[in-house]
């Protein structure tokens, strides 16, 4: 699966939440190769450790094992680093796959590590550990909650995206503004100019899921979007996400979440 990143988008989003935030933020691809990364201040703490090779490879070797874990749970993941911060990582995920990563980090929770200043220069070490932003339990919380509306951001707003046939393409962008309708294969064909062979074969290489599944995915992930972000009945929902049943949207709206509308509504808004 190739993916592009729109780089240019990415940088001001995550420059500005670096500037809000004080907390340094990067964008990993899903192999792991960093494609953008900012801060607020200058992470001279970590520049400073990494002045010796070791502590370089510590820090690499911290980072991998953290991303590894984020892309393994599917979930927010955050550990303490080998020098005491705490790092953390929000994996971007579109239709049950992941697209890239959001790595959140430089956060001092507590007190700089008496082991590792006596190593360093402890004066200068000390001043760049304070320099860093404090995040206690709750602060940390927000942080991740912010964390997954960016990655929420980042899909909807196509900053990353399937490098996939324009025909393919156009199927996609149909099924994404027209999710409130009935869709077929037979109109998706026409819209993309290509027999339903193509059709299958390109979702499967672009997305890695059928025809049919993408459609469900898409009215499911529309269908959350509107119980977290409006008072809609669920009735009026379903028919916004292109499903007249309500009790067959209920069926398998919980099956795709583990809840019922309500319960997922309650559950994901914030009172």
């Amino acid at each position: 699966m190739r993916l592009k990143y729109d780089v240019a988008k990415l940088s001001i989003l995550m420059q500005d939440f670096a500037n809000i935030t004080g907390l340094s933020i990067a964008l990993f691809d899903t192999g792991f190769r960093q494609i953008v990364c900012c801060y607020h201040i200058a992470p001279n703490f970590c520049k400073e450790l990494q002045h010796s090779a070791e502590f370089a490879q510590k820090c690499l070797k911290c980072d991998l094992e953290l991303l590894n874990r984020a892309g393994i749970s599917g979930k927010f993941t955050s550990h303490v680093c080998h020098a005491g911060l705490v790092d953390a990582v929000m994996p971007i995920i579109e239709n049950g796959l992941v697209l890239g990563y959001i790595m959140l980090g430089r956060m001092r929770n507590g007190e700089p590590d008496a082991s590792l200043l006596g190593q360093c220069n402890f004066e200068k070490l000390k001043e760049y550990f304070y320099e860093l932003p404090y995040y206690d339990e709750k602060r940390s919380k927000s942080a991740a909650s912010l964390a997954s509306i960016i990655a929420a951001h980042i899909i909807l707003g196509g900053m990353i995206r399937h490098d996939t046939d324009k025909n393919i393409e156009k199927a996609a962008e149909y099924i994404s503004s027209h999710i409130n309708e009935p869709l077929s294969v037979k109109k998706l064909c026409k819209i993309a100019g290509i027999n339903k062979n193509a059709l299958y074969a390109g979702f499967r290489a672009a997305y890695s899921t059928t025809v049919c599944d993408y459609i469900n995915n898409k009215r499911l992930e529309t269908a959350k979007r509107l119980l977290c972000s409006t008072s809609l009945a669920v009735s009026e929902i379903a028919e916004r996400v292109g499903i007249e049943n309500y009790t067959y949207f209920c069926q398998i709206f919980k099956k795709h979440t583990g809840l019922s509308p309500l319960k997922y509504r309650k559950a994901h808004t914030v009172s």
